[in-house]
């Protein structure tokens, strides 16, 4: 990888792909090999982000006890929630669109504090990756089942020639600020709704163990 790259350095010719991997395009016999070799390098990048992602979660869940700590946590403040989403709507519509593909997790240190991390496939069918904290404040408009929620945190997974599709983004990394609505069902089941942006809406199912 680092050859092409140096090579593609010295003859200051366009690139091709969907990675962090250069290829000269009038070299047609190498962009095989650097499809397969930008594959393994997007799934280490995944690896990485996930155990940063586990790390980060174990720590804050840490840090946000101690700080909360002056009386122990009951079983109602400390809650687990899988999260899920089928379908994403962009506000403009192209022929590059894919659908988005969400699981995640999020850990509430309180009823408004909480940290999570998710993977998804985004927008351009790119394997994608999140982690992030944030608040969620609870009987919205004097309706206890309804909730807003805003979070912020890091992302991983615009890359190669779709780069310049989210704001700030560094090698695939960017920040991330989500404000999200939700309706609970019931103690465990609820609904959510977060704007990506100007980009659309994403609708999640979200699930308390």
């Amino acid at each position: 990888m680092t050859r092409l790259v140096e090579r593609d350095a010295r003859t200051r010719e366009p690139y091709s792909g969907g990675s962090h991997l250069w290829c000269l395009t009038h070299r047609c016999d190498c962009l095989q090999g650097a499809e397969d070799l930008s594959g393994r390098a997007a799934r280490r990048h995944m690896l990485a982000v996930l155990a940063a992602a586990c790390c980060w979660l174990a720590g804050a869940s840490t840090v946000a006890a101690q700080d909360i700590a002056a009386r122990p946590l009951d079983s109602n403040e400390m809650k687990w929630e899988w999260m899920f989403s089928p379908y994403a709507h962009h506000f403009r519509r192209s022929s590059e669109h894919r659908n988005v593909y969400l699981i995640g997790v999020e850990r509430y240190q309180t009823e408004n504090w909480l940290v999570g991390a998710g993977v998804f496939s985004n927008s351009f069918g790119q394997p994608s990756a999140y982690a992030y904290g944030g608040y969620q404040w609870s009987g919205l408009f004097g309706q206890p089942r309804l909730y807003l929620k805003l979070t912020a945190g890091v992302m991983y997974g615009y890359v190669g020639e779709h780069k310049d599709k989210v704001p700030f983004n560094r090698n695939g990394w960017s920040p991330l600020v989500v404000p999200a609505i939700g309706y609970r069902l019931d103690s465990r089941n609820s609904l959510q709704v977060s704007a990506l942006g100007t980009a659309g809406l994403l609708f999640s199912y979200h699930y308390r163990p």
